[in-house]
């Protein structure tokens, strides 16, 4: 999350299983403090987030709906 942070990027990638801290919570925390960038949770299956095994294609397009004004689509 630290890094998000001091990165201020307008779309975060992350897995729901991080190794010191949950995504979800990590996610939320990340919104926090930076309200205008987005976050797509990977997870190995839940409904509304990607899976890992999205194609490359079906990512670049999460991401980019993700970072859209309109979001969500």
């Amino acid at each position: 999350m630290s890094r998000a942070i001091s990165l201020r990027p307008d779309v975060v990638l992350m897995d729901v299983d991080l190794p010191t801290q949950n995504g979800i919570e990590a996610a939320r925390e990340i919104s926090n403090h930076l309200p205008t960038s987005r976050t797509l949770l990977f997870t190995g299956g839940a409904v509304g987030v990607l899976p890992k095994t999205v194609r490359s294609e079906e990512l670049i397009a999460a991401i980019r709906r993700a970072a859209s004004p309109r979001w969500p689509l």
